[in-house]
């Protein structure tokens, strides 16, 4: 087996186990396993993400955490308000539809149960300078979201689209990076 694939398993391998210890909300009983490894991965994502700076009032504002369709998470994610990431204390925000408060938010979770037909063009209304978007839409990243998820083998996994991140003027950490795969599509870029 190739060093590189050993080490990204290595890695990966840690990484779950870090989600394991570092996130109580795994714990929450009654929520799919599914959503409870989505949910420690998006605080691996805020805590890996690097924001662009919007002066020094902000750097201690809230990290608007917002979650766009049917909410698959439950009570999984609510302990990420009890946390103080990179000196920030992320908050949660429910939208049934796209709405002109999104674009107060730092992460938007576009569900894949999201009101849009089109998750393109839903990305396009959403998308703007320093709001990452993570979502579980086939084709996510394909279409312009920064981070998608997807289930590979029964597990699940992560894809990066980092030039739209760029775009967005957010930088992945290498640590975070190493878990995934990237996603080359620059015609989506906004």
């Amino acid at each position: 087996m190739p060093a590189a694939w050993i080490r990204k398993r290595a890695v990966s391998r840690l990484l779950c186990v870090v989600l394991i210890i570092a996130c109580p909300a795994l714990h929450a009983r009654g929520q799919s396993v599914e959503y409870k490894v989505k949910a420690a991965y998006i605080y691996n994502f805020i805590k890996f993400t690097f924001w662009p700076e919007h002066g020094s009032a902000n750097k201690h504002a809230p990290l608007l955490v917002c979650i766009l369709g049917d909410d698959p998470f439950g009570e999984t994610l609510a302990p990420l308000e009890n946390r103080v990431i990179n000196g920030r204390r992320p908050k949660l925000l429910y939208f049934d539809k796209p709405d002109a408060q999104l674009n107060d938010c730092n992460l938007v979770f576009i569900a894949e149960n999201n009101p849009a037909k089109n998750t393109a063009i839903l990305l396009h209304a959403v998308s703007r300078h320093g709001l990452l978007s993570v979502g579980e839409a086939e084709h996510f990243t394909d279409n312009g979201g920064m981070i998608g998820f997807v289930i590979h083998k029964r597990h699940v996994a992560v894809q990066f689209n980092e030039a739209a991140a760029q775009a967005a003027g957010l930088v992945f950490d290498p640590r975070l990076v190493k878990l995934g795969q990237f996603t080359n599509n620059n015609n989506n870029q906004h």
